[in-house]
Order: C-alpha cells, then sequence, then structure tokens
C-alpha cells in the first residue's frame, strides 16, 4: 500500500515538472493561482498543499523555476489568498448559512463561535496553517466570526510565509539527496506529523479543559 502511495506521489510530481517545463513563463502565474486557490476558496480543499510546494522547492533546485521569482510569490499567495478568504467569510459568510437554511447552525452556535475566534484564534490562523484541509476553512471562518482584523493580519502573514518556507526550502535544499529521494513518503509524512503536532497538542489541551 505504501508503494502504491509513493507511486501517486511521484506520477504527481512528474506531471508538475512536466507543466513547468511546458508552459514557461506562465507557470509562474498557474502555480501562484493554485497556491491562492488552495488558501482562499474554502471549497479547494482538495488542491494540493504541503507536497505541493515541497515539490516546486524540488524543480527550483534543479534550475527549471528562478527561485529568487517563486519563492516571494508562492509567500504572496499564500498570504494574500488567507486574506481574500477572511474578506469572503467576513463580507458574505452569514449570508450564505441563511441561504442554506441549516437548522442545527443557531444563533448561539454562530455566538460561541466567535467568542472562540475572539479568545483564540490567533492561534487557530497560525497553527491551521499547516494542517491541511483545516488551512483552507480556517480563514473563511474567522471572518465569519468577526475576528479582529489586525491579529488576523500578523498571524496570517507569519504563518503564511513560515508554511512556505519550511516546505519549500526542504524540497530546495533536501529534495534531490539520494537518502530522501529513497525514503520520500516516510520523510514527507514525517514533516506532516511534526508541523500538525502542536496545532494537535493546542486541540486537546482545549478540548481537555472544556
Amino acid at each position: 500500500m505504501d508503494r502504491g502511495w509513493l507511486d501517486i506521489i511521484m506520477e504527481a510530481d512528474e506531471a508538475l515538472i512536466e507543466m513547468v517545463n511546458q508552459l514557461g513563463l506562465w507557470a509562474y502565474l498557474v502555480l501562484f493561482i493554485m497556491v491562492f486557490c488552495e488558501s482562499g476558496l474554502a471549497p479547494m480543499v482538495f488542491l494540493p498543499g504541503d507536497g505541493f510546494i515541497f515539490t516546486i522547492g524540488v524543480i527550483a533546485a534543479n534550475g527549471d523555476l528562478e527561485s529568487c521569482a517563486i519563492y516571494p510569490l508562492l509567500a504572496m499567495a499564500a498570504i494574500s489568498g488567507y486574506f481574500f478568504n477572511y474578506y469572503l467569510g467576513h463580507r458574505f459568510g452569514e449570508m450564505l448559512l441563511r441561504a442554506r437554511k441549516r437548522k442545527w447552525i443557531r444563533k448561539e452556535q454562530l455566538q460561541k463561535t466567535e467568542g472562540f475566534f475572539q479568545k483564540y484564534g490567533s492561534r487557530a490562523i497560525f497553527f491551521g496553517r499547516f494542517v491541511p484541509m483545516v488551512r483552507t476553512v480556517v480563514p473563511f471562518v474567522g471572518g465569519l466570526a468577526k475576528m479582529e482584523y489586525r491579529p488576523f493580519a500578523i498571524y496570517s502573514v507569519t504563518g503564511g510565509f513560515l508554511w512556505i518556507s519550511l516546505y519549500y526550502l526542504c524540497g530546495y535544499f533536501l529534495g534531490n539527496l539520494p537518502f530522501v529521494k529513497d525514503n520520500f513518503l516516510l520523510l514527507y509524512t514525517g514533516l506532516i506529523a511534526l508541523t500538525t503536532f502542536p496545532a494537535s497538542v493546542s486541540a486537546f489541551i482545549y478540548w481537555f479543559k472544556k
């Protein structure tokens, strides 16, 4: 089973390399849009995230992408995506809830959500950046819950820059090492576990207190 997952990852990497080679300069725009949508549109939870950034780092190390251009471009996409997602939640979140007429979403529950983000929102925004799927949804919920803009902005910029830096630089400096290639799946899984550990501990502590 592990070998099957490894094959899927490797095929995705090869497809990404082929796309970059075919599109040329347009590849920068496509990569920006993909990272922006993964961070900026809540329904786009299916888009690739961590491994995608890692692979871009590997491609840049091989010289197929200019690192001085793609690295800040990815950071800009991740950060601006969060701000756009926050705006959508802040501006249209309650409207969408009313339109869908979800009976189990009561006013009291929405007020509790707002209270949670007022108290723990900064932690959720920062650590949520490193958790797949959560990363795409948490800024929208923060906007819906009317989280204060200043802490949202600070932790969105900080978390976005660190997220891109972690996976991109790991791919850039480590992706082509023989040991990494031979143990890619194990190291990739370990990297995800390492980045999600603080968020998991924080969530457990919050649940335990409640």
